[in-house]
């Protein structure tokens, strides 16, 4: 793995690849079996294929897979709601728009404020027909939230002020006067009209004024009291965790670790960088007091299987994952074994999870067997199929890998491209440098292609090159080697590792090895477990 601070040798490591790039070849110095066990060592780069955790109050806990877009998600969670979830009552109806508003609203949908604003409608009605105190009180609250997402301070304001003074203890009041401070006063003091990590950070860059310093401050300690003030008053008014609401903990974890960076910069003496503020905010999130909230959002979603994933990625950090892929397993069986007749998206999401807890302790036998059977659910489950086409590499059953891979109906038009990738690297392994090289350009081409793709086709016509490659040829992908390097956007870290590797190859290949090694020792400073350049190297003379 390389770390952050070794991007620097990475760099250099570029450099020195590039010095090397030469025409015509001179195919002296390696004899034909070295350069054939050198191509063979040759990795086929490919988009990496993992999982993490994404949370906020508005989305809830997701296990977000990265063939599986967050937005994808999100919107067949919305589409289900919409059709499934609609209210038997007004009660229900006030939760259906408010879920309903919070996902149109992270999907930047323009139907959000229609929602919000029949929420508001609905909330007031049902307020004038409350019995006088706490009842009312709660409608008035959740009018005021509803008003809040739409904007309308003022009318917000009003509505706090008269649900407090109807039921001075009530969660609901307190939860939208934390947010009310926070989208209206805070935000108007800073003079954002967001909160965007760098609107954010560059307001703190610029050492605001200590007039405006000091109202800020003010104004996040009103923020925490009134978040503590409102799960207080919901804990107790709720007896049941398992029952209580997750929202409330999830907006103030991510509330404490924003608001605390924000105190602890605004107080800084020395100048501070405009990254500062989102560097520290993220370490906040999962430590101390922001991490025991998460934890208890999670335990809320005890019926969602998503949420035992994301405790193990929680819970993984800076900790060995192995020993966590043990313990989601462990959760899993226990949730089956109380669970009688899950949904089937429940299902779908325990076989996730299993999958991605053996491939995080390498059983690659039960990997395939669960996924195979969690396909049978529904073949069209990209992260079901990114595991399955996994665990039939792991096991050497590249044929069935190959057709698997090649069924055309089986990804949606989002998950496409990371397949089609997958298959023009298993048709490298295959020696089918043609088939990869057909694909590979054909993703390539796409506007806005990775550039792991283009890697990916520089890669392919390397490996394919033979004595007998004409210098036209050669010319070609020292110009494709070019064009890369002068690209100053788009590279991941294993981007530029893969680049470094096919710059190193190239001058290999022509002649050059003794520059192709130089480079190739550097990159295993920087990577030591590379397997695959440990083979380039012993095969060079």
């Amino acid at each position: 793995m390389i770390y952050t601070s070794r991007r620097s040798l990475l760099a250099a490591l570029l450099l020195l690849a590039t010095v090397g790039v030469a025409v015509p070849p001179a195919h002296a110095e390696m004899t034909g079996e070295q350069k054939d066990k050198f191509r063979a060592a040759m990795p086929m780069p490919r988009g990496s294929f993992g999982a993490n955790f994404s949370f906020s109050r508005k989305k809830g806990v997701l296990v977000v897979f990265s063939n599986q877009p967050e937005t994808q998600m999100l919107q067949g969670r919305l589409a289900f709601l919409l059709r499934y979830g609609k209210p038997t009552n007004d009660a229900e109806g006030l939760a259906y728009l408010r879920k309903v508003g919070d996902l149109q609203s992270v999907l930047e949908d323009k139907k959000a404020d229609a929602t919000y604003d029949k929420g508001e409608k609905l909330a007031l009605a049902l307020a004038k027909t409350a019995k006088p105190g706490r009842e009312q009180a709660r409608y008035l609250a959740l009018a005021a939230a509803f008003c809040i997402e739409q904007k309308e301070y003022d009318a917000a304001t009003e509505l706090v002020a008269s649900a407090h003074k109807l039921a001075p203890d009530l969660w609901e009041a307190w939860d939208a006067e934390a947010s009310l401070l926070q989208d209206n006063k805070l935000l108007s003091a800073m003079g954002l009209s967001s909160f965007d990590a760098d609107a954010v950070g560059n307001w703190l860059a610029t050492k605001p004024a200590p007039e405006a310093a000091a109202t800020a401050l003010q104004i996040i300690t009103r923020i925490a009291e009134a978040r503590d003030k409102a799960v207080a008053l919901h804990e107790k008014s709720v007896a049941d965790p398992a029952k209580r609401d997750p929202g409330l903990y999830l907006a103030r974890s991510v509330s404490r670790a924003t608001m605390d960076t924000m105190r602890d910069l605004l107080a800084a003496k020395d100048p501070v960088a405009s990254t500062e503020y989102q560097t520290r905010t993220q370490k906040a999130m999962f430590s101390g007091e922001s991490r025991r909230d998460l934890t208890t959002a999670f335990a809320c979603y005890s019926n969602d299987p998503y949420m035992f994933g994301a405790r193990m990625f929680l819970q993984g950090i800076g900790s060995d994952m192995q020993a966590q892929a043990k313990e989601l397993s462990q959760s899993l069986d226990a949730w089956e074994r109380k669970t009688t007749k899950p949904p089937v998206e429940s299902r779908l999401r325990v076989y996730e999870l299993r999958c991605l807890a053996y491939m995080f302790t390498e059983k690659w036998d039960e990997m395939l067997a669960t996924s195979e059977a969690g396909l049978k659910l529904t073949p069209i489950r990209e992260p079901l199929r990114a595991f399955h086409m996994i665990a039939l590499g792991k096991k050497e059953k590249f044929a069935a890998a190959e057709r698997f891979l090649e069924d055309p109906q089986a990804a949606t038009a989002n998950a496409k491209p990371f397949f089609r990738r997958s298959l023009a690297s298993l048709k490298g392994k295959l020696k089918d440098y043609a088939g990869a090289e057909r694909i590979l350009a054909e993703l390539a081409e796409a506007s806005d292609a990775p550039v792991v793709d283009a890697i990916s086709l520089l890669t392919v016509r390397l490996k394919a090159t033979k004595d007998d490659t004409s210098n036209e040829e050669w010319a070609k992908i020292s110009d494709q080697i070019d064009k890369l390097q002068e690209k100053d956007e788009g590279f991941e870290r294993d981007d530029k590792i893969a680049l470094a590797i096919a710059v190193a190859a190239y001058n290999a290949l022509i002649g050059y090895p003794d520059r192709a090694r130089s480079a190739l020792d550097e990159l295993l400073k920087a990577d030591e477990d590379n397997d695959a350049v440990k083979q380039m190297l012993a095969a060079l003379p």
